[in-house]
């Protein structure tokens, strides 16, 4: 007698066929009127959808938006303050550093370094800690006890100091801290990646794939990885602004991106010595980090509750 594969694959938990994509759901057009619906009505990621796209705005317009060459020293115009505090010129609306250059030209060609810098370390470190979990939650045995015993072990090297090694040796440059970012934050997207691929593997329609006879690589790819990306929006979201961070830090301590190219953490640097005569060097800089660590943190969450299939666009 035959077998219904109907029968046979679909779990009898109304909760488990939506988990595991094998449910009809509604067309991508009213998933997409939903999430925006649901993103209006919350307003910190909308706040966090505002601020990301003005800075990827003001990141490709750069060269259109920029009143002045950043890297153009004016030395009778040095440490002019903002617009709004005596004394300020009108052609620098944010003022000038010590070197006389424009802080407004240098915030906006900073955005390019932290955003690039952000997005693409946390790609790498998502794209390798993902495999790496996937490998480790759904063969287990000796490749899950070697992943497992080699992110206990970068784990317990404190990151920052690990960064500076490797900076030290490959030496500076926007590549080389791209590449030390990107490789040294793949352990919390293997580690959340790895525990949830330990409890799909042992669900009802993972089994009924394998009674089927479903080649690995696609039960891998096709039933575990969709179910188990929802966290890593949220943890991607927190590696690109952790990131934007670390690049800031490192260019501050003069290991990170060349001093030639204007960007937040340099210009961090470059006021450290005027905090008493030049706040606004420093300040306005910080203040930018901080806004787009935040918009990038918020819009994060939301990311997260939309594509999780157990949680949809109920918000």
């Amino acid at each position: 007698m035959k077998m219904n594969p109907q029968k046979t694959t679909l779990p009898d938990n109304p909760a488990e066929i939506e988990l595991s994509g094998m449910a009809p759901r509604a067309t991508g057009l009213v998933q997409w009127r939903r999430a925006w619906a649901s993103l209006v009505r919350a307003r910190t990621p909308l706040f966090g959808l505002i601020v990301i796209v003005c800075v990827i705005l003001v990141a490709l317009f750069a060269p259109l938006l920029a009143p002045h060459n950043p890297e153009n020293q004016e030395l009778r115009s040095r440490l002019k303050p903002p617009f709004w505090v005596e004394g300020s010129d009108p052609n620098y609306i944010l003022g000038t550093d010590a070197l006389g250059r424009d802080l407004l030209s240098r915030l906006i060609y900073g955005a390019r370094i932290s955003l690039l810098v952000g997005f693409v370390t946390a790609g790498i470190s998502g794209v390798v800690g993902i495999i790496l979990g996937l490998l480790a939650g759904y063969f287990g045995g000796l490749v899950d006890s070697l992943i497992s015993r080699l992110i206990d072990i970068q784990l317990a090297f404190p990151f920052v100091l690990l960064a500076l090694t490797l900076v030290a040796i490959l030496g500076g440059g926007l590549l080389n801290v791209i590449l030390v970012l990107g490789i040294g934050g793949w352990m919390a997207f293997a580690r959340i990646i790895r525990v949830d691929t330990l409890s799909l593997k042992h669900r009802e329609f993972i089994i009924a794939a394998h009674c089927l006879g479903v080649p690995t690589h696609r039960i891998i790819l096709r039933h575990i990885l969709p179910n188990v990306l929802a966290p890593m929006i949220v943890i991607g979201s927190f590696s690109v602004s952790t990131n934007i961070i670390y690049e800031a830090a490192l260019t501050f301590l003069g290991v990170g991106v060349s001093a030639e190219i204007p960007t937040w953490g340099s210009m961090l640097a470059d006021g450290r010595d005027y905090l008493g005569t030049g706040w606004w060097i420093s300040t306005l800089p910080g203040l930018a980090i901080m806004v787009t660590v935040i918009g990038i943190n918020f819009l994060g969450d939301w990311f997260r509750d939309v594509l999780d299939p157990r949680i949809g666009f109920s918000r």
